[in-house]
């Protein structure tokens, strides 16, 4: 049986999943982990976007874990209106490396335009911030 990150042959369903469930989470908790063991390393995680809903828990997470040292970059290829298909990529970076968000800020937008499916194209530079709620600690 294939597993749930391989594509079937012709005929297979759109709703088939590439990402295992909480995958999204579990990268922010990781990154929340590493940081509690090394405050002032730089770290990335890389996460694909289907639904962008997914992500701001995730992000927040990351906020509360390096609170204002924290950047949220994601580029958009299409509109996010089918959670079912593979619309942008984003980078969690924590401890960023000085001027990373200035080049980001001058980058994403291009690779925006350039990379759209059809008339959509967008990006995120941010420092995302943590909401109340959200434990940044790691799980377990």
């Amino acid at each position: 049986m294939p597993s749930s990150r391989q594509r079937s042959g012709a005929g297979s369903s759109s709703s088939i999943r590439y990402e295992e469930p909480g995958e999204l989470e579990r990268l922010a908790r990781e990154l929340a982990k590493a940081l509690g063991k090394w405050p002032t390393g730089i770290f990335a995680g890389w996460y694909p976007i289907k639904d962008q809903r997914d992500v701001d828990g995730p992000a927040a997470i990351v906020a509360g874990a390096a609170p204002g040292k924290a950047l949220r970059l994601e580029l958009m290829i299409d509109q996010p209106s089918d959670p079912d298909r593979l619309n942008g990529c984003g980078l969690f970076v924590a401890n960023p490396p000085w001027r990373l968000a200035a080049e980001a800020e001058t980058i994403l937008p291009a690779l925006a335009e350039r990379l759209a499916r059809g008339r959509y194209g967008g990006f995120r530079c941010e420092t995302p911030a943590a909401e109340a709620g959200i434990d940044s600690a790691p799980a377990g």
